[in-house]
């Protein structure tokens, strides 16, 4: 009888084991070479054929499990799709056509893995982007005490003339910015099921110009018609009126 229990809990022990060992390999095993261009572009057209993708400018390897890949429609607008290494496959994650830009949230509990993402259209005469991130004035009341809440507005610009695409770092100052929101919205809801992460303080917009030093470009000259799918692990820059945009900024 001890014997039998003895070898039962071995048998339980090494399938433990087994299973631990298959779910690491299904989950976080190693990603396989990144898809073709031809077989990017039937993928994106067959699963999303609202993108209508043409030609694949390129492929960005964001690191080993993350790849962002810019394109051009058949009727010339310039977008971008998000892949990831899921589940032992390379998953299109999120797609984008109308030209704006957005953050892509490596890990959405720290901002310090968050990447800008863009491929604006040039036939726009759009040579810069301006991005902000802002919350609004406000104050909260705490154990009696108010508390003020004061403007923030952050900029970063991002230079398309010599390239419509790319994937950069989120500025270390937004990050740091939105790792404080994250860290007081879980001290003051600590028990909550639904935790403010930082982001619904926020808008994220952007303005276009002709160049650093150009003239903004009107709104009425950006056709930013197109689709979008977007998840849970981007934020979306969405156009900005000038008068949205306060005097004074931080950088």
């Amino acid at each position: 009888m001890q014997r039998n229990k003895r070898i039962s809990l071995i048998f339980l022990g090494a399938f433990g084991m087994f299973m631990s060992a298959a779910s690491y390999w299904f989950y976080f095993s190693g990603s396989a070479s990144f898809p073709a261009e031809r077989q990017l572009i039937d993928h994106i057209n067959t699963y999303f054929p609202e993108s209508s993708v043409d030609q694949i400018q390129e492929t960005v390897n964001v690191d080993e499990r993350h790849v962002f890949v810019p394109f051009i429609t058949k009727d010339q607008k310039y977008g971008g799709s998000n892949w990831e290494w899921k589940k032992h496959q390379w998953e299109c994650t999120a797609i984008e056509t109308k030209g704006n830009p957005y953050i892509w949230k490596i890990d959405e509990n720290d901002p310090a893995s968050f990447y800008l993402v863009w491929n604006g259209n040039p036939s726009h005469e759009l040579g810069y982007m301006k991005l902000f991130m802002k919350r609004k004035a406000g104050y909260s009341v705490s154990d009696g005490k108010e508390n003020y809440i004061p403007n923030i507005q952050m900029e970063a610009g991002i230079n398309i003339r010599e390239k419509s695409f790319g994937v950069q770092k989120l500025p270390a100052s937004w990050a740091h910015t939105l790792t404080s929101h994250i860290k007081m919205g879980s001290a003051a809801q600590p028990f909550s099921l639904f935790k403010d992460n930082g982001f619904q303080q926020f808008q994220f917009g952007w303005l276009p110009f002709s160049s650093m030093e150009g003239e903004l470009i009107s709104p009425e000259n950006m056709d930013l018609t197109g689709f979008s799918r977007q998840g849970e692990d981007t934020e979306t820059f969405l156009l900005l009126n000038q008068m949205e945009v306060f005097t004074e900024s931080s950088h």
